[in-house]
């Protein structure tokens, strides 16, 4: 029997590495999404691309694993792709990357393609032409691209796999006709499909009132969760492995904090720690 096919090697199930984790956190600003984003680097050297627009540091100061965060901040979308090809060839070696967030990507991208500083205010002038269709088409390309090629970097086929964690705002609509609201990654509408699709976790933080706790003046604490699963009106999904089915709360952080790590070794990604043995 061949173990090729048009020049490839054909590979059974059991053969298939392990790809690292590729994660899409998405929520309004404050829902905690930047903290969960670096909860990875309790894993070592982690990479953040921290854009305009978010500036997150402040929600991982004084963690334990902050000292394994080295933050890096792009003025161009040019900047970008340097730094992409970067880590594609190994620099660094860094055990994940954060981008933060796509919604800053998209903002630089349209702010290159229109010929606008990507440094300063756009300037006020007269006769700037708005975005046409062209300029529309090529975003749809850079903004494909991103989710594409940044996810890669976690194959387990390359030399050095990292986990990939990228964020984004969270675009919300409301249906009144079925009294329906869906919330999805804030990208441009062509390229929400793409980026929805190459993860394997799509998770949504939001905050909620934890009434078993208060603060000094009583009042509920507030804290964060991400919802799990697969979830249309919420826009996440997970691909979990068949022994896990239903096994996983749908909304995470309510027993215990938050942990892409702790998530990870659960669900058995490839470059996560090797979850206990348990007796049965």
């Amino acid at each position: 029997m061949s173990n090729t096919i048009a020049g490839l090697s054909l590979y059974g199930a059991e053969d298939i590495g392990d790809d690292y984790g590729r994660f899409l956190l998405h929520g309004s600003q404050g829902s905690g999404k930047t903290y969960l984003a670096s909860t990875i680097a309790a894993l070592g050297k982690t990479l953040v691309v921290d854009l305009r627009g978010e500036r997150g540091s402040r929600s991982w100061l004084g963690t334990p694993w902050a000292k394994n965060i080295q933050v890096i901040r792009p003025k161009s979308i040019q900047q970008m792709d340097d730094i992409f090809y970067a880590l594609d060839r190994g620099e660094g070696d860094f055990k994940a990357v954060i981008l933060d967030s796509l919604t800053g990507v998209q903002k630089m991208t349209m702010r290159f393609l229109l010929g606008h500083s990507e440094t300063a205010v756009r300037e006020i002038a007269q006769g700037v032409a708005p975005a046409d269709q062209r300029i529309w088409g090529q975003a749809l390309d850079i903004m494909s691209d991103i989710p594409t090629f940044w996810y890669s970097l976690a194959d387990a086929e390359r030399p050095n796999p990292m986990h990939v964690i990228l964020t984004a705002q969270t675009k919300v609509t409301e249906d009144e006709v079925n009294n329906q609201t869906t919330r999805t990654v804030d990208v441009q509408r062509g390229a929400q499909s793409i980026t929805l699709a190459s993860p394997d976790y799509v998770m949504f933080c939001e905050t909620e009132q934890d009434f078993d706790n208060a603060d000094a003046e009583g009042n509920p604490v507030e804290r964060h969760v991400a919802r799990f699963g697969n979830n249309v009106e919420y826009r996440i999904k997970a691909r979990v492995p068949a022994h896990l089915h239903g096994r996983i709360p749908a909304v995470l952080g309510r027993k215990a904090p938050l942990s892409l790590v702790s998530l990870g070794t659960t669900l058995g990604i490839g470059g996560m720690p090797v979850a206990p043995a348990t007796g049965k």
